[in-house]
């Protein structure tokens, strides 16, 4: 994700006026029992949709992250990829789904849950930089990038690197880069590794 500066506003706030009249995933999240019901339900299928519709793969206006006016439902509507794509195996699913079956989905969406907190416990870190060396791959197809509607979130993804080292966006890769590019990001990362030695 893009190393953004500090913004010192509620998520919640934020992204309630962002999409009055959709069901955006993360205020999808904030109430806990929906989410909870909807993805655990049957895991398997919660994986397999999910992974595919933030991937590169997804059909042209898939959109897993903003649901349309009036849905209820964040993966209701979603394609389910029939194969599934070469980088994701039915063993992936298999063991993803089966690790979401026995811890629940609740901890993973708590993290949506805390934003609001972070605003507050991150001001005194605010003007900070990040000073170690540091490197940014992505997606250019990655959903993420334009979830701020007018916004490319790539456009500008590392102003708190003080020291970047690269910025990399994968043609053809959506959000799940290090499994739909393995060999390009190993490649990167290795070579970002020789800079730093």
């Amino acid at each position: 994700m893009p190393a953004i500066g500090y913004v010192d506003r509620k998520p919640s706030e934020f992204w309630a006026r962002a999409y009055p009249d959709s069901l955006f995933y993360q205020t999808y999240f904030w109430l806990p029992g929906p989410a909870e019901a909807e993805l655990e339900a049957d895991p398997h299928r919660t994986i397999r949709l999910f992974f595919y519709a933030l991937s590169g793969d997804r059909p042209q206006g898939v959109n897993a992250l903003v649901r349309p006016a009036g849905a209820t439902s964040l993966l209701d509507g979603l394609p389910d990829p029939d194969p599934l794509p070469p980088w994701l195996t039915s063993e992936d699913v298999a063991y993803y789904a089966e690790s979401f079956a026995s811890g629940g989905f609740r901890g993973p969406l708590n993290r949506y849950r805390a934003q609001d907190i972070d605003v507050e416990q991150l001001r005194t870190y605010a003007g900070n930089k990040i000073e170690q060396p540091a490197l940014f791959i992505a997606g250019r197809n990655d959903p993420t990038r334009y979830m701020i509607p007018g916004v490319d979130r790539y456009a500008d993804p590392v102003p708190r690197f003080a020291d970047c080292r690269g910025i990399h966006l994968l043609d053809g890769i959506g959000h799940w880069v290090q499994q739909e590019a393995p060999i390009a990001v190993n490649r990167l990362i290795l070579a970002f590794l020789n800079t730093v030695r």
